[in-house]
């Protein structure tokens, strides 16, 4: 999701926690002991939209250095790798004096790409900010925020993250803080607690000022609905349906809010989208965001036996790794006519942030989580099951790969010079490369790897390697994506397979 897309708390919401933030990060210089204000806190409790609101602050101050947020639906985005040269590069933009020692730092340490993750940081992080302190000191703090760091790759990817962030991160010059927003997954609490230089901060869900902030938000949102339907009484919906509301999120900004986009549906009425919700079951935090997500799908008209074809699709639509619009995703899963993923997007504005034409993405890692856990809806037609679906999403990219990998795809003059040499490759590989074609060539492994062995999937990707390989090669090339990491994908799967045909088991 873009920056401009993310919510911010509503001016009547939150004070208490904004205030406690801000209070907690500009007075860490007091205590030059600490570095890292770490808020974390259940799923859909509004850290990210504390996050975005606090970051919006420090931008008004002229104090914030860097904002990066991860989310779990833009996997090659949320991955670990990405983070230092990314806030490195937002911190270069926000001083000049950083640039200036940046640049150097990079000029020196010559090809970043081949350096460890450890090395980068002291070469984009811990060089360039303390040459440009001895520069130039500049009172005060400048604040670094960074969302949903549960979202940042595997346990495995950001394992190296978390190290510097619990351990390295002292090394940069004092007045350097950042404001961190995570569940409290099992590996991120090891790695933070008991640290000196870092406060931990919980989002209480049951405080009684956590639930005046949702009855807030309730009523805001209600009353917005209120004025846009002329047809609606001065009084709705009402206290009894409010309380009703507030008693079912159980403390949840995102029951709250999901709740909302879906009363507020411009297709539908309001009072019938709010009966909807006030019959369906009642349950507590997690069970309610559950109950809520379920009440939404059973919506939807495609959930009967004669269109498992149509649902069959749904399955696919929700499971890619790249926000993708309507149309590519069409074209990657060969959708047409009555499956076209338009019909589910308008259906499901409730849950996913779509328009025509623009990337779909799902509002909330939490409505993951729902569709793929067995024990809360595996006897309901939505549930994905993730390695039928990887399994159905690679060999959907390989016939994409097939039908449109050729030779010399872009169509370049000469295959003797380097690509960073080639003055027009962007707008050839803009040209030749379709958007089906690039996630396709990027994704088809990390789909691979979630598999089991399918007879049909290594056909497939036999003729992958006997009459494709050197063109996807290519595309990977153009497109700056590393191969060595999807051929030990390739290598490991194919080592499966061979085990499954030889015993027939692993």
């Amino acid at each position: 999701m873009e920056i401009s897309h993310r919510g911010v708390c509503l001016s009547n919401t939150r004070q208490e926690m904004i205030a406690s933030i801000l209070d907690k990060l500009l007075n860490m210089e007091s205590d030059t002991a600490k570095r890292v204000l770490w808020l974390h806190g259940p799923a859909g409790s509004g850290k990210s939209t504390l996050a975005t609101t606090i970051a919006n602050h420090f931008v008004k101050q002229h104090r914030r250095g860097a904002f990066v947020f991860f989310d779990r639906s833009r996997a090659e985005a949320s991955r670990p790798k990405h983070v230092i040269r990314t806030i490195a590069y937002q911190l270069g933009l926000h001083d000049p004096f950083i640039q200036s020692a940046l640049v150097k730092s990079v000029q020196e340490a010559g090809d970043i790409d081949t350096l460890g993750f450890n090395n980068q940081f002291f070469k984009l992080w811990v060089d360039p900010l303390c040459k440009a302190q001895e520069m130039h000191t500049r009172p005060g703090p400048i604040v670094v925020v960074i969302d949903a760091l549960d979202e940042c790759g595997t346990i495995e990817e950001h394992k190296l993250l978390l190290q510097l962030l619990s351990e390295s991160i002292v090394k940069l010059p004092a007045n350097y803080h950042f404001f961190i927003t995570s569940r409290p997954e099992a590996d991120i609490v090891d790695c933070f607690s008991d640290k000196l230089h870092i406060k931990s901060m919980s989002l209480d869900i049951f405080s009684d000022s956590n639930k005046q902030d949702v009855q807030n938000y309730l009523e805001y949102s209600m009353s917005e609905i209120q004025r846009s339907r002329d047809y609606l009484s001065s009084e709705w919906p009402g206290q009894t349906a409010i309380d009703a509301l507030l008693k079912r999120a159980d403390g949840l900004f995102i029951w709250a809010s999901t709740a909302n986009i879906f009363i507020s549906d411009p297709n539908d009425n309001p009072q019938k989208q709010l009966n909807i919700i006030l019959t369906s079951e009642l349950g507590e935090a997690d069970s309610s965001l559950d109950s809520l997500y379920e009440t939404v799908l059973q919506t939807m008209k495609i959930w009967k036996k004669s269109s498992s074809s149509v649902y069959a699709s749904w399955h696919k639509v929700l499971g890619l790794l790249a926000p993708l619009t309507d149309n590519v995703i069409d074209k990657i899963l060969d959708l047409k006519d009555a499956q076209c993923s338009h019909l589910f997007f308008q259906r499901l504005r409730s849950l996913l942030h779509w328009a025509p034409g623009k990337s779909v993405q799902l509002l909330h890692a939490s409505i993951a989580d729902y569709l793929i856990d067995r024990k809360q809806c595996g006897d309901k037609p939505w549930f994905i099951d993730t390695v039928k679906h990887n399994e159905d999403m690679a060999r959907s990219c390989l016939h994409v790969m097939q039908r449109e990998l050729h030779f010399n795809v872009c169509n370049l003059e000469t295959s003797y010079m380097f690509n960073k040499d080639v003055k027009d490759l962007a707008d050839r590989i803009k040209n030749h490369i379709s958007p089906q074609l690039s996630y396709s060539c990027q994704y088809w492994t990390d789909h691979l790897s979630i598999t089991l062995y399918s007879p049909e999937t290594c056909d497939l990707m036999v003729e992958l390697c006997s009459r494709y390989l050197l063109f996807w090669i290519e595309v990977l090339s153009l497109l700056e994506c590393p191969l060595s990491p999807r051929i030990k994908i390739m290598s490991q799967w194919s080592q499966f397979c061979i085990k499954h045909i030889l015993y027939g088991h692993v």
